[in-house]
C-alpha cells in the first residue's frame, strides 16, 4: 500500500484579480495505491495495480468564479475519489502485458527529466493553471479561453482502458505498445543509460486517434513525441521536449500543433533550483494563428523520509 498527500498554497493573477486558494497539485496529487504481484507456478508473475485519487479542488480544475457580487476565488468544493489506475498483469522472461485503465504506452514520453524541482517543473506547464480562463489585455475581460485552449503539450496522460504490452530492457532501451478502448493505438520507445559518464534518459513516442467521424473538421489524428534529458556530476541537469499534432480536414486558418520545452536544473545536498520555458503554437482552431508561452521558475527542499516542499512561480503569455 502506498500513498500521498500533496497540497499546494496557489496565489493567481489574472491582471485584475489575485486571489489565494487551497488545492493539490496535479503533477503529483493526493492519491491511494495497492499493489501486488505473485510468482506463479509456471514462472510467470501475476499482478494487480489499483489507484484513486482524492481531489479537493486540484490544481487543473481551479478556475475564477465569474458569478456577480462574489469573489473570484470559487469556493472549496467537496472532497472527490477517482479512480486513476485498474490492471492486471502478466509477466515473464518476454516481457509484461497488462490490461484495465491505466497509462497507454506513449504517455509521459515528453516528461524525461533527471534534473530537479520535478513535483512543479514539467514539460506539462498547465498542470497547474489548466482551467484559468485568459483575461483580454486590452479590454480587460475574462474571455471564454482557458489555458489549456492555447497550450498543451500534446502528451496528456489520459488513463483509459487499455492492453498494453512492455518489452523487456535491453542495454538500457525497451519499448511499449498499446491498443485502447475505441481503437486508439500507441507506440513509444524509451533509453535509459550512460553517454560516457554522464546519465542519459530518452524517450520518443507515437499515438494514432481513430475516429469513425464523417464531418470531422480539424481533427486530431496523430501525434509524434519525444525528450531527451542529462545530468552532470556537478548537479547541472537539462531536459528538451518536442511534439506536434496532425489534424486531418484542417479549415483554411487552422495548423498542426506544435509544442517545444527546455529546462535547466541544478541540485546540492536537499535542495534543487529550476527554470523552464515551454512554447506552444496553433492550438486555437478560431484564428489563424496563436501562440502561447510558458516560464517558470522553482525551487525545493527534500527534508527526508518522504517529506518535501517547493516553491513555483509561472507566468502565461498568449496570443491570438
Amino acid at each position: 500500500m502506498y500513498g500521498q498527500v500533496e497540497k499546494m498554497l496557489l496565489l493567481y493573477d489574472d491582471g485584475r484579480n489575485m486571489e489565494t486558494n487551497i488545492v493539490d497539485n496535479s503533477i503529483g496529487g493526493t492519491l491511494l495505491g495497492f499493489e501486488g504481484e505473485h510468482k506463479l507456478d509456471n514462472g510467470l508473475t501475476a499482478s494487480a495495480l489499483f489507484e484513486i485519487s482524492i481531489a479537493n479542488p486540484t490544481s487543473v480544475d481551479l478556475t475564477q468564479d465569474t458569478t456577480t457580487n462574489t469573489q473570484s476565488t470559487p469556493q472549496a468544493a467537496s472532497a472527490s475519489f477517482a479512480e486513476e489506475i485498474a490492471r492486471v498483469g502478466l509477466a515473464g522472461s518476454w516481457g509484461a502485458v497488462f490490461v484495465g485503465q491505466q497509462d497507454t504506452a506513449a504517455d509521459g514520453v515528453t516528461k524525461e527529466d533527471l534534473g530537479g524541482a520535478t513535483d512543479l517543473l514539467t514539460a506539462e506547464t498547465t498542470f497547474i493553471g489548466y482551467s484559468m480562463r485568459v483575461r483580454n489585455a486590452i479590454t480587460g475581460n475574462l474571455s471564454g479561453s482557458s489555458v489549456q485552449d492555447f497550450m498543451s503539450s500534446n502528451d496528456e496522460e489520459a488513463l483509459t482502458d487499455a492492453i498494453r504490452y512492455n518489452s523487456p530492457v535491453w542495454n538500457g532501451l525497451s519499448g511499449a505498445v498499446s491498443g485502447a478502448q475505441g481503437g486508439d493505438f500507441d507506440a513509444a520507445l524509451r533509453y535509459t543509460g550512460e553517454f560516457g559518464t554522464i546519465p542519459v534518459s530518452a524517450a520518443v513516442g507515437y499515438r494514432q486517434n481513430n475516429s469513425n467521424a464523417t464531418t470531422s473538421i480539424n481533427e486530431d489524428k496523430s501525434v509524434w513525441k519525444g525528450s531527451v534529458s542529462a545530468k552532470l556530476s556537478n548537479g547541472l541537469s537539462g531536459a528538451l521536449a518536442y511534439s506536434t499534432l496532425k489534424r486531418e480536414d484542417k479549415a483554411a486558418t487552422v495548423d498542426d500543433v506544435k509544442f517545444f520545452y527546455a529546462k535547466a536544473s541544478y541540485e546540492w545536498d536537499a535542495f534543487a533550483i529550476a527554470a523552464d520555458y515551454g512554447r506552444t503554437s496553433d492550438k486555437m482552431t478560431s484564428t489563424d494563428e496563436s501562440e502561447a508561452v510558458a516560464l517558470g521558475l522553482a525551487g525545493t527542499w527534500d527534508m527526508g523520509h518522504g517529506v518535501h516542499t517547493g516553491l513555483l512561480w509561472r507566468t502565461f503569455n498568449f496570443r491570438d
